[in-house]
């Protein structure tokens, strides 16, 4: 270990190594110890307390036919669809009567709301909701059928102020070649968000960003006016208001007031969506509008965590490790300036006799250091593996991907003033005209 240690190439090496992984080291075992808040014998709160907001674009599509029926078999006591146009609010009306979705348990109502803002919509909806409890939903999304149990149970704690819940991405096996690719990017995308989710939450409490396309809210904290104000008239560098981003911006808002964040990760509050298939988006290819979500979330990080270290000593104080490891970390995190850095300064060092001696030569360690690089990349996301090992041949072209969307994240950094939503077609036709 002398030897090793005094080559000035491999304490670089070590030090950028440590740096790069040890976050993945805590995250792998934190992950692994992490618990959802189970339901008590006796809960407080049931399905009655809960109203469902679910946006709507597409009312005439299979997805949304599915997660409307998922959503009022979970009997919650009002559903607001919440569209624009009277013709799709014919549709969806139309819609509920074929399928007999009208009962006295559940009450559905659909709003004609004028602009197509996703924010302006939950807020139209939010006006109206009478339930101490609010879940937003996104149309693409599916519920378990016990699901609003499980996502009201951190609301025994009178602290908690929002519930998020953990997703995964439909894999359609019959998609094959790049199509099939896509696919598995949108499922690896939300693996890791969910490890990494639950992993921070795991470590101190702290939780990055609670995800809109499901998410469960105290509804007197949405309702509050000043909440109302700052949720419909967000600007980024004069332009706006801003309509992505809407999920961060709830998220970061209850940690600054005070409010705790809880994240359920048990398989009865794992919701199922689509992602990176060509359904939705007319006029995009499968990949255009998958890049362009990736871009409009590398954007929302790059406006949102740096104000939110500076802006709030409350995140720092209350959740350090997420503040350093989430936030901060997500600045500087580049797959293709890491990697090359540690490739570098490690072949560097083996250049030392003493070094490449030590290690047992020069060609060995290079390619261990390779084979390590590539399967730390894979680690959030090996349950999919499991699940399906006809992926594995795709793993070359996943490693190759990680390095692709560094280019995504610098760009995103760049343009981060663009306010553009980019992967559905009229929904910033407000912002447009303001």
């Amino acid at each position: 270990m002398g030897a090793l240690l005094s080559s000035p190439w491999f304490r670089a090496f070590l030090a950028i190594f440590v740096l790069r992984y040890f976050r993945l080291f805590v995250a792998i075992i934190a992950y692994h110890t992490s618990r959802s808040v189970p339901i008590t014998p006796h809960p407080t709160y049931t399905e009655d307390h809960v109203t469902v907001i679910l946006p709507v674009e597409a009312p005439t599509s299979e997805e949304f036919q599915e997660c409307f029926g998922r959503i009022f078999a979970n009997r919650p006591a009002q559903i607001f669809v919440v569209t624009t146009g009277r013709e799709k609010v014919q549709l969806v009306k139309d819609f509920c009567i074929s399928k007999a979705f009208v009962d006295k348990v559940t009450r559905v109502t659909v709003l004609d709301c004028p602009k197509r803002s996703k924010r302006e919509r939950l807020v139209y909806a939010l006006r109206k909701v009478r339930t101490e409890f609010v879940v937003q939903c996104d149309e693409t999304v599916f519920w378990p059928f016990l699901f609003l149990p499980h996502v009201l149970a951190p609301f025994e704690n009178p602290c908690v102020g929002i519930v998020g819940t953990c997703k995964r991405v439909r894999r359609f096996p019959e998609m094959r070649g790049f199509d099939g690719f896509l696919n598995l990017c949108g499922i690896l995308r939300l693996e890791r968000t969910n490890f990494d989710l639950a992993a921070s939450h795991a470590v101190d409490g702290g939780c990055s960003c609670v995800s809109g396309r499901t998410c469960a809210w105290r509804t007197a904290i949405l309702q509050n006016e000043p909440f109302i104000y700052d949720f419909t008239h967000e600007m980024v560098a004069g332009n706006g208001p801003l309509n992505a981003g809407d999920d961060k911006f709830i998220t970061l808002w209850m940690i600054r007031h005070g409010w705790k964040v809880r994240h359920q990760s048990c398989p009865e509050a794992r919701i199922e969506t689509i992602l990176g298939i060509s359904k939705g988006g007319a006029n995009q290819s499968a990949a255009q509008k998958f890049i362009a979500q990736l871009i409009r979330w590398a954007r929302t990080s790059a406006r949102d965590n740096p104000a939110a270290l500076f802006a709030s000593w409350n995140l720092i104080y209350r959740y350090p490790w997420t503040a350093t490891a989430v936030f901060f970390n997500s600045i500087f995190n580049y797959a293709a300036l890491w990697d090359p850095a540690i490739m570098l300064t490690f072949y560097v060092a083996l250049q030392d006799g003493q070094v490449s001696f030590a290690l047992g030569g020069i060609k060995k360690p290079m390619y261990l250091l390779v084979a390590w690089i590539c399967l730390s990349k894979l680690v959030k996301g090996a349950g999919h593996f499991w699940r399906y090992p006809a992926d594995i041949c795709y793993v070359p072209f996943v490693v190759l991907f990680a390095y692709f969307h560094s280019g995504i994240k610098l760009w995103a950094t760049i343009t981060k003033n663009n306010i553009s939503w980019g992967s559905r077609e009229g929904v910033d036709e407000h912002t447009a005209k303001q």
